[in-house]
């Protein structure tokens, strides 16, 4: 058996029965959990190969114009507070601390959400970027600090697969 992962940019993840997965959940997929899988299918002595093609991750850290030689991706954070403005303090800390873009995911309905609890949580000079619909003809991409997150009144990227990164510039101060 072979499986292929990743996408092709057109059809998305194959699986073993050969039905295609959507390429941008499937990108996330792959990243998220795709490591144990593989490990169990490399066991199972299947063949595991990479497609080439878009990643959402990669693809929004490339356009963000955040530290691309240093980042780390978190998949989903808490959904629930304290744990989840506990998480993005701690992502903030780390990307001053490291010098390292944080990337993570929300589910699309949460996505408005998830902006509000970054706008509010964040030091105002924390840059961050909401890259969503990636590679679609209405993709949008917004890299900007938190004080100019903080003068839009109203955004909608509800219900749009989305990428978030934050990053905090060296010039700041830890707090």
């Amino acid at each position: 058996h072979i499986l292929k992962l990743g996408t092709d940019g057109i059809h998305g993840r194959r699986n073993l029965e050969g039905k295609f997965a959507d390429g941008f959940e499937a990108a996330e997929d792959d990243v998220q959990q795709g490591a144990v899988k593989d490990v169990e299918d490399h066991q199972a002595g299947i063949q595991v190969v990479p497609l080439t093609g878009p990643n959402a991750m990669i693809l929004a850290l490339m356009a963000s114009g955040f530290n691309g030689q240093s980042f780390c991706f978190h998949g989903y954070l808490p959904i629930k507070n304290p744990e989840r403005v506990q998480k993005i303090k701690s992502l903030e800390r780390q990307s001053l601390a490291n010098d390292e873009t944080e990337l993570f995911i929300e589910t699309p309905f949460r996505n408005n959400a998830m902006i509000d609890e970054l706008v509010k949580n964040c030091h105002p000079t924390t840059m961050l970027c909401v890259a969503s619909n990636i590679t679609m003809e209405d993709e949008k991409i917004v890299s900007k600090p938190i004080s100019d997150w903080k003068k839009i009144k109203e955004y909608d990227w509800n219900k749009k697969p989305a990428v978030f990164l934050i990053y905090c510039p060296k010039f700041r101060k830890k707090y």
